[in-house]
């Protein structure tokens, strides 16, 4: 995701800037669609329609799935609408809603006042764009290893969303008076509240 941003952001400045938003969200809009199909075509949804590994593989995989389905504890088996209530999923439901709503508004918001703050040309504010990205892409990797590497997932998920609200706090709180320190803040954000994305994703399972 950072790395898609880090290089559509220029891209999306330079388009902004020739035709306008119109145009912009039509071709930004229009390769989702195209990559549906080549996802659909090519993407495989169990390990025996995969074409890219051996039947060894393929059949070690299907037994390791089959096995790990049995050895499943008996609450993991239960109807669908009463393990969507129950009070773990509801939380983290209310949680990935909270941390999907932070970032999308910092992935929203931050082109437009980057563009407003300096009355930067809509190229430029792209390539700004893409710096806090950069630690982003960074910051997601170190905080993933590192939960992988302590085999801990909620700690390292409270930390990255502590990081990320702390940071836009302090970028906001700077922005009158330094607007340099502001982006440096915000550059910062989305290393925890992304980062948080690969600790969070390793609980439901």
């Amino acid at each position: 995701l950072p790395v898609a941003v880090i290089f559509s952001s220029p891209v999306s400045g330079w388009i902004l800037g020739r035709w306008g938003w119109r145009v912009m969200l039509v071709a930004e809009g229009f390769l989702p669609l195209l990559w549906l199909a080549i996802w659909l075509w090519m993407i495989a949804d169990h390990p025996h329609e995969a074409r890219w590994i051996s039947s060894r593989e393929r059949d070690e995989l299907e037994v390791t799935l089959e096995r790990e389905a049995q050895e499943l504890e008996p609450a993991a088996r239960a109807p669908f609408l009463s393990t969507l209530l129950r009070p773990r999923v509801l939380l983290m439901v209310l949680i990935y809603f909270l941390l999907n709503a932070g970032n999308y508004g910092y992935l929203f918001w931050l082109p437009s006042a980057l563009h407003s703050a300096q009355k930067l040309s809509d190229v430029l504010t792209g390539f700004l764009f893409a710096i806090p990205y950069i630690v982003t892409a960074v910051g997601m990797v170190v905080l993933s290893r590192h939960s992988d590497k302590r085999r801990e997932r909620r700690a390292h998920v409270a930390a990255g969303l502590a990081w990320g609200g702390l940071f836009l706090l302090a970028g906001v709180l700077v922005s009158g008076t330094s607007p340099l320190i502001s982006f440096v803040a915000i550059a910062m954000v989305g290393a925890g509240s992304y980062g948080a994305l690969g600790p969070f994703w390793a609980i439901p399972t």
